[in-house]
């Protein structure tokens, strides 16, 4: 189903000029060229970058990039003994993909882009915040963006991290995350939709993800008829289609349209690690090939919804925007009724071939203070610099066009069985003695057998076998909800 007239004209028009993330003069290009090239480098530059922010005076600042670069070669970007020229490089390639500081630099930002004849999704930087009073002014943040974007003459348009407008949010809190999540956002989408603006609710960790759409399909009850809400879906995680299919079904039974962003996945090595640590199985899948094989599955099943589901395909790579194009043809899609969206600052060249090609494009507008800004780099500059990774096999590598639409299925080792080795090593038996893994209660089967146990434990006994007084933990209920095994709120 791929349109191979349209991956050949995309790529030629994205050759056709150099892209400004690896190729132009700038330190910054220098030291991403690098870091994708030097394995040791990159390992380097995250740690400077997880320090950065707290290092305020010239000597730590070199002392850490000594420690971490050693004698790098200046010809790399990143000088270690220059203090000026560390905090410019920083500076560079925070602003690659941060659109701005404040609100007056976003403004200019989204007008830049709405020059150029993009369209742009803000996103108000914050990782999970770890008070009430840090959710609210996250909140706050939100709606003074969408006053002061409504007011400078632009759409507004909003995503929204769940994370980051309640402290609580918690798999041990579930029925209470869902309710209060939909409540807050509910906040913005009555300021946004009063001024026509669209909200969409970003997807984070895997944790979170069930929380998450079940906020989101109470929002869109709660909100009937208003199609200007929309939701992420990664189809790095195993149970991604059958997400997409739940959404499908709840947007048919509701009679409701609403916006699905279809991504691959921004925390992989995170869920990755977080399971090997916890002693579960991943969540995702084992290869980037499956993880596109995922990604073009999903692909079909919303396109071939358009009736409920407006599709927004993320994705920079050639194949995938191909397979887009493809699907929209077979289902009779025209330019507008989906889009294509794309990181601010990456892959700047595809997403202007893009818009000459008579596409929609929306770039993805993070913008805010320093320290969630570093996260935020963090993980855009794994995903530019993966060996796997479609930025590098189409700007660094230059990769044939057969090379670059080569079929996922084809490239998934022969040997490989399914159960990948991270798989394996999580519940794999251990050779001597390893501790049951926790429960996982983002799972709802968990949660309800764990409720279920704690209704009827009678009894507790000591070491001796002998029965003790009833100590359930009644006091940690403040809902009778049996998805509410710990709120703290």
């Amino acid at each position: 189903m791929i349109d191979l007239n349209f991956a050949g004209e995309l790529l030629q028009r994205m050759r056709a000029e150099s892209d400004e993330l690896f190729s132009s003069d700038r330190a910054g290009s220098r030291v991403l060229r690098r870091a994708a090239e030097n394995r040791k480098f990159m390992n380097g530059l995250l740690q400077f970058i997880d320090v950065y922010p707290v290092l305020s005076d010239d000597a730590s600042l070199v002392d850490h990039a000594r420690q971490y670069f050693g004698d790098s070669d200046p010809s790399a970007g990143l000088d270690p003994s220059d203090p000026v020229a560390l905090r410019r490089v920083m500076e560079d390639l925070v602003s690659r993909f941060v659109v701005g500081r404040n609100l007056d630099e976003l403004i200019s930002a989204i007008g830049g882009m709405a020059d150029s004849g993009f369209s742009y999704t803000l996103d108000l930087l914050g990782e999970a915040c770890l008070s009430e009073t840090e959710a609210e002014e996250y909140l706050e943040g939100q709606l003074r963006a969408i006053s002061r974007i409504h007011a400078s003459g632009h759409p507004v348009h909003i995503t929204l991290k769940p994370t980051s407008i309640y402290s609580q949010t918690s798999p041990l809190n579930y029925s209470r995350s869902v309710e209060i999540l939909s409540e807050r956002m509910a906040r913005v989408v009555d300021a946004a939709k009063a001024l026509g603006g669209f909200v969409h609710i970003d997807m984070e960790q895997r944790q979170f993800k069930n929380i998450t759409i079940e906020a989101f399909k109470a929002l869109v009850k709660r909100f009937p008829g208003h199609s200007d809400l929309g939701i992420a879906i990664q189809s790095y995680l195993r149970d991604s289609e059958a997400d997409v299919l739940s959404l499908i079904d709840f947007a048919r039974r509701n009679d409701s349209r609403f916006t699905v962003r279809l991504v691959k996945g921004a925390y992989y090595e995170w869920e990755r690690l977080f399971a090997e640590q916890n002693g579960w199985p991943s969540p995702v899948w084992g290869t980037k090939a499956e993880t596109d094989i995922a990604y073009e599955t999903n692909l079909r099943h919303l396109l071939s919804n358009a009736e409920h589901i407006f599709t927004a395909a993320a994705t920079h790579n050639v194949r995938s925007a191909a397979m887009v194009k493809g699907l929209a043809k077979h289902f009779g899609l025209e330019p507008g009724q989906y889009e294509f969206q794309m990181l601010s600052g990456m892959a700047g060249t595809q997403a202007r071939a893009l818009l000459q090609m008579g596409e929609t494009v929306r770039l993805y507008a993070p913008f805010g203070p320093l320290v969630p800004g570093m996260a935020y780099l963090v993980r855009r500059l794994v995903e530019n610099t993966t060996a796997e990774g479609a930025i590098r096999t189409q700007y660094l590598e230059e990769g044939a066009l057969d090379r670059i639409l080569a079929d996922p299925r084809t490239l998934i080792p022969a040997e490989y069985s399914g159960d990948d080795a991270l798989d394996k090593k999580t519940t794999g038996k251990p050779q001597y003695f390893g501790n049951h893994p926790p429960a996982d209660f983002s799972i709802a089967e968990v949660r309800a057998a764990f409720a279920a146990a704690l209704e009827t434990t009678t009894d507790l006994f000591d070491a001796q076998g002998s029965p003790l007084p009833s100590a359930r933990p009644c006091l940690l209920y403040t809902s009778d909800a049996a998805d509410d095994l710990l709120c703290v709120d």
